[in-house]
């Protein structure tokens, strides 16, 4: 069960038993404190997953088919790159979650990672398309 749910649970029970009042209070500061946590947490997912479906929609207009296993055969090195951002996009998008990381973070993770997808679309379009042009 989820804490807040839990304490809420416990909190009424208390109140029936006619728990003494400064028990109460206490409890009612820790539900108001977990609620508070819930809300960062909700408002940075919003925040965090806005900014992620931006970055992916201009990538998914400019993505060609075939763009990242071309990259990852020819340019193994930049492959890694672009998996290493999408991990650390995850991580800090998790740290955010609790606080341990701000947006400017994420904004700047999710730009290293949106600016490499770039590049390996770019390299695609002109080796791999010009290679297939030209046999």
């Amino acid at each position: 069960m989820e804490s807040l749910a839990l304490l809420e649970k416990y909190y009424e029970e208390a109140k029936k038993r006619g728990a003494r009042p400064e028990l109460l209070v206490k409890m009612e500061s820790q539900i108001l404190r977990e609620k508070s946590k819930n809300k960062h947490k909700q408002n940075y997912d919003n925040k965090f997953k806005t900014m992620f479906e931006k970055a992916t929609c201009e990538i998914e207009k400019r993505y060609i088919n075939g763009t990242l296993e071309y990259i990852e055969t020819f340019d193994n090195d930049l492959y890694n790159e672009i998996n290493n951002a999408i991990n650390e996009v995850d991580k800090v998008w998790i740290a955010g979650r609790t606080g341990n990381a701000t947006i400017e973070k994420f904004r700047e993770i999710l730009k290293k990672w949106y600016l490499l997808n770039l590049k390996a679309i770019d390299i695609y379009k002109r080796l791999a398309i010009h290679e297939k042009t030209e046999s």
